[in-house]
Order: C-alpha cells, then structure tokens, then sequence
C-alpha cells in the first residue's frame, strides 16, 4: 500500500483541481442532462408564451384585417400551428403583426380584434392566438436542464469535499467493514456502497463512505487510504474513489493530474459555450 508523506497544505494546480471538480458520474451525467435538455429549451420554450409572461399586458384593441395565412412546420395537440397575419391602425398609422394558433379559422380578408400595447403599438396579438407558436406550458421542458444542474450541484459538492481534504486533510489506512449492492446501475454495472473504518490521530475509530460501479478501484488492496479533516474526522472521502484522483508518487507525494483529464473538462465546456452564445444571440 502506498503512503503520502507531504503534510498539508498540499500543492494542487488549477488544472488538477478543475479535473477532479468536473469529473465523475454525478457531475457528468449533469452536464449531459443540462447540454440536451437546454436544447429543447430553446426550441421550443424560447417559442413559446412563456417568454412574454413577465411583459407588459396589451391593454388596448382595434379592428384589423387578415393579410395572409401560413402553414407552420410546428405542431401542438396533433394540429399544425398555422401563422396568421394582419395588419391595423392605431392613431392614423398602419402597423403589420404576426399570430400564431392551431385552431384559429379565418381567411385573408376577414376583420379580426387585435390587442396591441398602448406605449408600443407595435407589439400585438390577435384575440384567441398568440404571439409565440407554443403556449406557455411548453416551460415544462425546463425540467431536463433542471434535473441535470440538480446532479451536477450534487457532484460539485462532493468533489468540493475530495479538493479540500485532498490540500488539507490527512491520510490514514482504512479496512473495508461493508458492501452493499445499491439499487442504482452506471453503464450496466450494480453501484456497490462501501464502509471502511480508519483510525484518525485522535485514537478513535472513524468511518468513511463511498459508493461507486467502479469497485477495482476500492478493492485493489488489502487497505484504502482514508482522507479526513484533522478537526473532524468524519468529514472523509477514500482516496481512490475521488474522481479523476490524482494519485501518488513513488515518494509519497500528491501527483498532479495528468494532461488526459481534460477529457472531463470538454463537456461542461462545450455546453457552455454553445449554450452561452445562444443565449447571447437570443437576448442581445
């Protein structure tokens, strides 16, 4: 078994702790939920009536007429969305607008009531159609990006944990007491919950947790090497497990994490920058 002799504080560069902050199941599986899910958003939330909730209320209507029909590639309800426009007049000027409804019938040349803003004439909608070719509660979609924060927050926190012990804890030999099948699968492999018991400076018996699919990692030797915070040593994560860990050196010291973790840093990248610049373009 090996042993790190470097006390803490330990040295580990920004990469390392970038790596092991983004890597892992929890973390990954997040960002794969937020990249997908934020497409759907934009789609189909980012056309829907969600996104004038918070705009003023149209507060004034006139007559108009119906200038052309147009069949839409979106369907709501099994029926295609149909786009209607029209023109009216509000104070002697002729302004043109757009509607969007699966249900509307008109023809071109039908009058219809227009609501429009008073402060902004230009801004309008017809009565039983919207502005958007969605109805606002297409802003269940936002579940998905959701769901994936909600893993990747929970991830973050416990690759918090491993960065922080691994500066400042320190290490002590554990001896596995338990595992357990969980109820939960990773790419077709059981998650195992393991126990290990370590004794900390303090004399006492403490215990450490960990759950993973990855079980050689964690019965790879007779011992485990336990990291704990000196003034609470159950706050412990085991070594091997941490994702992206970075390992020992023949002298016992902490390594860095080698160049090939990036590869946990392309997909929080990727969606970031893509995500990044379309919200840019949709609200510039």
């Amino acid at each position: 078994m090996e042993y790190i002799t470097s006390t803490p504080p330990r040295h580990l560069s920004w990469f390392s702790r970038a790596v092991i902050l983004f890597s892992g199941f929890y973390t990954q599986f997040g960002w794969t939920f937020i990249g997908f899910g934020m497409i759907f958003v934009w789609v189909f939330v980012g056309n829907s009536e969600l996104v004038y909730l918070l705009t003023p209320r149209m507060d004034k209507s006139v007559t108009g007429q119906v200038i052309s029909l147009g069949i839409t590639a979106s369907v709501q309800n099994d029926q295609v969305i149909r786009e209607v426009g029209y023109t009216y007049q509000v104070n002697g000027h002729l302004y043109e607008g757009k509607s969007y409804t699966p249900d509307y019938r008109v023809e071109e040349g039908d009058s219809v009531k227009v609501y429009y803003l008073s402060r902004n004439p230009r801004v309008s909608r017809l009565s039983m159609a919207g502005r958007a070719l969605f109805s606002a509660w297409m802003g269940f979609l936002l579940v998905f990006p959701l769901v994936g924060l909600g893993f990747a927050i929970y991830g973050f926190r416990q690759n918090m944990k491993a960065i922080d012990l691994l500066i400042n804890g320190k290490f002590a030999p554990g001896v596995l007491t338990s595992k357990k099948p969980t109820n939960t699968m990773i790419n077709k492999q059981v998650v195992y919950a393991y126990t290990f018991d370590f004794e900390a400076d303090d004399g006492q018996v403490y215990t450490a947790s960990t759950a993973t699919h990855e079980t050689w990692l964690v019965e790879d030797q007779r011992e485990e090497l336990i990291v704990y915070a000196p003034a609470d040593p159950a706050y412990a994560v085991v070594f091997d497990a941490v994702p992206g860990s970075p390992g020992l050196s023949s002298s016992g010291e902490l390594k860095q994490v080698p160049w090939t973790g990036v590869v946990s840093l392309i997909l929080p990248a990727v969606t970031l920058l893509v995500h990044g610049g379309v919200f840019w373009i949709f609200f510039r």
